[in-house]
């Protein structure tokens, strides 16, 4: 038996039961591509047909179903409550999540009442990379109705990757408030591997009185101060903890070692925090712009923590 007629019945198989339950939209969307009506094409095939459209209306009207936008290819057009995306070839699934991430912004703004429907097409997965956004994801799904399709394509056919439940009533009854990212304090205590997360001010001046360093061992649940005064330690809040690591967490996701503001401010205290191999730098008490908001609100975090440590000290 030849490899491709067996690739073809594979295909054949997962197509009708990829379909089921998915909203009217979806389906619509799906299969005005192609990829579930043609069995003589296999799904990569499709997927690569439509890249190669690059200079084609890719938002529904020509193509005779529901309009809707698409990312990375097609002509740029009016946002509307329905995405198609495709992460195919050299691009990166961090770098398109973040993408999807951001054009689901400003759909849940433009459309605040309305389902949103959001498919995205790959043909590579890699769960860590989507944990790191899988928060964000899910607020999108709950808060903000926007319903998304994860199917994964190879040439042996199409595999949903399971991310929210289908029954409508079953999504509104999960209320974002209650989800809670109970991993996020393990996986920072693996990363780490026994080293602390480290957060410094050092001063242009030396003889000024704010320099401060504190370092927090996840293992041992303790955090230490040393400056001027001296050395003081207590022990981590765990109730305050998975907040923070959830604030911080992000300067580990950034490919260069050190991120720091593009305003820059000279002669001011730096303040420095190190997890693991990263580090985020910025000048204490600044006032950033939207561009740089993140450092503004890395500071508060950092600040909040250690002061519900220090009052159980």
């Amino acid at each position: 038996m030849k490899l491709s007629e067996i690739r073809k019945g594979l295909q054949c198989e997962n197509r009708e039961g990829v379909l089921k339950g998915m909203n009217r939209d979806a389906v619509e969307i799906l299969s005005s591509l192609g990829l579930f009506q043609n069995t003589d094409i296999s799904p990569m095939r499709t997927i690569d047909n439509i890249l190669s459209q690059k200079g084609a209306v890719m938002c529904g009207d020509d193509w005779g179903t529901l309009p809707y936008n698409t990312y990375p290819f097609g002509t740029p057009g009016t946002l509307q409550p329905r995405l198609l995306t495709i992460c195919r070839g050299k691009e990166k699934l961090g770098h398109f999540l973040e993408e999807v991430l951001a054009k689901s912004w400003k759909m849940q703004r433009k459309y605040p009442h309305e389902e949103k429907t959001v498919i995205i097409l790959t043909d590579k997965w890699d769960n860590a990379t989507f944990k790191k956004h899988e928060k964000i994801f899910l607020k999108y799904a709950v808060q903000n109705e926007i319903r998304y399709i994860i199917l994964l394509i190879t040439d042996y056919g199409i595999t949903e990757i399971p991310f929210l439940p289908k029954n409508p009533a079953t999504l509104r009854a999960i209320q974002f408030e209650d989800i809670e990212n109970d991993e996020v304090v393990d996986d920072m205590t693996r990363l780490l591997d026994g080293r602390p997360i480290e957060f410094s001010i050092t001063e242009y001046a030396p003889q000024n009185d704010e320099m401060v360093n504190f370092k927090f061992y996840l293992e041992d649940m303790r955090w230490v101060r040393t400056d001027k005064q001296g050395i003081a330690e207590g022990n981590i809040q765990p109730d305050y903890l998975q907040q923070f690591i959830e604030d911080i967490k992000w300067i580990t996701d950034m490919r260069k070692k050190v991120v720091a503001p593009k305003s820059k401010t000279v002669d001011a205290p730096i303040c420095r925090l190190k997890i693991a191999e990263k580090t985020a730098e910025w000048v204490k008490g600044a006032m950033y712009n939207e561009d740089d908001h993140r450092f503004s609100e890395l500071e508060q975090s950092v600040w909040g923590f250690i002061g519900t440590c220090e009052k159980q000290a």
